[in-house]
């Protein structure tokens, strides 16, 4: 099994069949295509977003659904052709594609999570996109609730 560097937990094995392909890279990292999520116990919910190649290269994400379970994916269907997706449609479930919100400081101990741009994987092909919506309906900045950021904070 390879190993995957990161910067705070040093070297992780990791399984490339898991491994996520953005074959546009993420918007201000347009090189990076490869990336594992890691889940550790000690923050869960919270999911990292690794890259493969660059060990400090390290996005805190969480699932959408966690944050609004009613959240209405709106993704352009340019993005879904990228990734693999029926473009006619939205996915409709975690079996189609996972939704990540990448999650930002705003201050002591808080976050905002980034709703209006979420990473989006095609859960078949593991290929991946961080997707601008095209309408306002949500924000780049949606606060975090406490409970979600417990264990990170404490």
């Amino acid at each position: 099994m390879p190993f995957i560097k990161t910067r705070d937990f040093g070297e992780l094995p990791y399984d490339p069949s898991g491994e996520l392909t953005f074959p546009c890279g993420i918007p201000g990292f347009s090189d990076e295509h490869r990336f594992v999520l890691i889940a550790p116990e000690a923050i869960a919910p919270l999911i990292l977003l690794q890259s493969v190649e660059t060990a400090s290269l390290c996005f805190l994400t969480v699932l959408v659904s966690a944050l609004d379970p009613q959240y209405q994916s709106g993704i352009a269907p340019e993005d879904l052709r990228v990734i693999g997706l029926d473009e006619t449609r939205q996915p409709q479930s975690e079996e189609e594609a996972l939704f990540l919100a990448i999650l930002s400081g705003a201050g002591s101990n808080t976050f905002v999570a980034n709703l209006l741009a979420p990473i989006v994987v095609n859960a078949r092909t593991r290929a991946a996109i961080q997707a601008v919506r095209h309408d306002q309906c949500y924000s780049h900045r949606h606060p975090v609730p406490l409970h979600l950021l417990e264990r990170v904070c404490s």
